[in-house]
């Protein structure tokens, strides 16, 4: 029944429809401006307004209720860790930045995108595909980048929901023609629900503060000056045994810099900046050999990253474009654990250059990049496109990709464990071929690609250290389809993934071979009802392929009421069926529970 509905309302929307062209100007994917439609890799693109349309409680929720190929793992409710998954890959082969900086742990080489506020976000772009040709370490699954709050609209909002579940944010710009500030603050509480079926029965919850300011100034016609800052704090509870764990987390990125136009055809940007990953976990435990005893543990890991960028965009005839640059990043590590190293920096140099010929659109774009840790390493990608008609496109690209090994791989050091300073990098090849129309109804594209991963790092036959020993191979179809037009607003896809561990046979854990996502909203006046539904199918929860957790689907439902010029109030119902599943499972292999249903409802202003 599910299948037939679905094609007859994909059908009326292409009937109805009438032509709409959305283009946001994409930077990530080649560190240039560009339009979506002249991009040469798989890209998506989340705006504020799709942000607020779809009232998700959080950046992990909305990234995978909407984006195809990108998949999580979870362990819980917001603010709990996550696995993130892009086209297959794992939590520390893809790369997070904001506003230009990149962030993360150095220590586990994974960051934590489930503590981003999501009021705080101005704009998501998310790039499938390798991108180290670009950025260096961890882009093989693709590239995520958030784009703190920059509107020129005062908004706030108060929510109370299920769950024990209050938020409330505001943000507002200040300015005249030459000067801006934005400001976003933002609380959120819940005291969420058990997250694991173990012995520790109660509620595992999650708070939130967080504050972000943006301050441009344009010195003249060709200068602008910018600073940019974001602080949140968050406290997550967990479960661990019988006892109440916590850790405290506070995310900090600042970034300073200029951008020039140096003359019609040469636009020059500077930025020195700093991200901070900071965790402190509180664990409590019996104590196993001695009865009645409790220990209590305390760990703290910091990871401090100082960087500058150097980005240079070039215009040649009359559609050329080049981008040169230069990157230098800085890692520190403070732990509670000891480490051999705590810092390691790496220096490197990057081009890209694309063209259009007639119809064909050629890209290249090499790296070289020179770790303190383990040498030079150099990475590359070619694109060419096709255009076979005014709204239909064909596109093949092969990139290279590495991710440098972790300081917990490389300097770890423990009685029982220790890391492997004589580790190489992971690196990978994908080839990839697309086709894209956008047609009067809408848009449509299919992607279709193979990645080859090799010198993965394991631990060793002793289980004392790691090596670079394992290959893997993840071949992918994504299919997206976007309608939009006055009344209506859809986006189906649909992911098929075969991820391998090619050293021994089996399926990688943690992995869903199949996920189709679809979002669906129509206004009908002041009024608008949405409704998302999630379907995965089964994954398994270890690498020897011997515990799997069966698929799931969920559907959500949202509405919205339009007071008058200023106030919108609006509601979300989340797990209509009250769907029980599991992504994972712990160390004692007791499965993770995810939201039950939930109402949210939610009172905004804007000015």
């Amino acid at each position: 029944m599910i299948k037939p509905l679905c094609v007859t309302i994909l059908a009326t929307l292409c009937l109805q429809a009438q032509a709409e062209t959305r283009l946001h100007p994409i930077i990530t994917s080649s560190r240039v401006a560009q339009s979506a439609d002249q991009t040469m890799t798989a890209v998506s693109v989340l705006t504020r307004e799709d942000i607020a349309q779809s009232q998700s409680q959080s950046t992990v929720e909305l990234l995978r209720e909407r984006i195809p190929g990108l998949d999580f793992l979870t362990t819980g409710g917001s603010g709990h860790q996550v696995s993130t998954f892009l086209r297959g890959t794992s939590s520390d082969q893809f790369l997070l930045m904001i506003d230009g900086n990149i962030v993360g742990s150095a220590t586990t080489g994974s960051a934590a995108i489930e503590l981003i506020p999501l009021d705080n976000i101005e704009r998501i772009e998310v790039i499938r595909g390798p991108r180290s040709s670009l950025y260096g370490s961890e882009a093989i699954g693709g590239v995520i980048q958030v784009f703190t709050r920059s509107g020129n609209k005062t908004t706030a909002s108060i929510t109370s929901g299920s769950l024990h579940t209050a938020a409330a944010s505001a943000a507002t710009q200040f300015g005249n023609d030459s000067t801006t500030l934005n400001i976003a603050v933002n609380h959120y509480q819940t005291e969420g629900f058990d997250v694991t079926n173990d012995t520790e029965n109660d509620s595992d919850g999650y708070d939130n503060d967080s504050v972000n300011l943006r301050l441009q100034h344009a010195l003249n016609p060709r200068t602008r000056l910018f600073a940019n800052a974001l602080y949140a704090d968050g406290n997550t509870r967990f479960d661990n045994d019988t006892f109440d764990n916590a850790s405290d987390s506070i995310q900090q990125n600042y970034q300073l810099g200029a951008d020039t136009d140096v003359n019609s055809a040469w636009n020059s940007r500077f930025e020195i900046g700093q991200s901070k990953d900071e965790l402190v976990t509180v664990r409590n435990s019996r104590d196993f050999f001695t009865p009645g005893l409790i220990n209590n543990e305390v760990t703290l890991f910091i990871t401090r990253r100082d960087q500058a960028h150097w980005i240079n965009t070039l215009n040649f005839g009359d559609t050329g474009q080049a981008s040169l640059g230069a990157d230098y990043i800085n890692d520190k590590v403070e732990a509670t654990t000891p480490y051999t190293e705590n810092q390691r920096s790496n220096r490197a140099v990057y081009a890209l250059v694309q063209d259009k010929f007639g119809r064909n659109q050629l890209q290249l774009a090499a790296r070289l990049d020179d770790n303190e840790a383990f040498g030079s390493h150099t990475t590359g990608s070619i694109a060419w496109a096709y255009d076979i008609s005014a709204s239909e496109r064909i596109r093949l690209s092969q990139g290279t990709a590495f991710i440098a090994p972790s300081f917990n791989d490389l300097y770890f050091v423990d009685p029982f464990f220790s890391g492997n300073p004589d580790l190489e990098p992971e690196t990978s090849r994908t080839s990839e071929i697309a086709f894209t129309t956008s047609q009067p109804w809408g848009s449509w594209q299919l992607n279709v690609y193979r990645t080859l991963i090799k010198n993965l790092i394991v631990l060793n036959n002793s289980f004392t250290s790691v090596e670079n020993a394992a290959r893997a191979s993840i071949s992918g179809v994504e299919s997206e389809l976007d309608v939009r037009r006055d009344a209506w607003n859809l986006n189906f896809n649909l992911s098929v993934i075969d991820p391998v561990d090619k050293t021994t046979g089996r399926v990688l854990q943690g992995r869903a071979k199949q996920t189709l996502k679809l979002s669906a909203a129509r206004s009908f006046g002041s009024a608008q009802f949405g409704t998302s539904v999630l379907a995965q199918g089964p994954r398994y929860a270890n690498a020897s392929n011997s515990i799997e957790l069966p698929g799931y689907g969920i559907i959500n439902l949202t509405a919205a009421k339009t007071i008058d010029q200023h106030w919108q109030l609006k509601a979300r119902l989340e797990n209509l069926l009250d769907k029980e599943y599991s992504t994972s499972v712990d160390f004692f292999q007791n499965t993770s529970n995810n939201t039950p249903i939930a109402l949210f409802v939610s009172l905004h202003y804007q000015q």
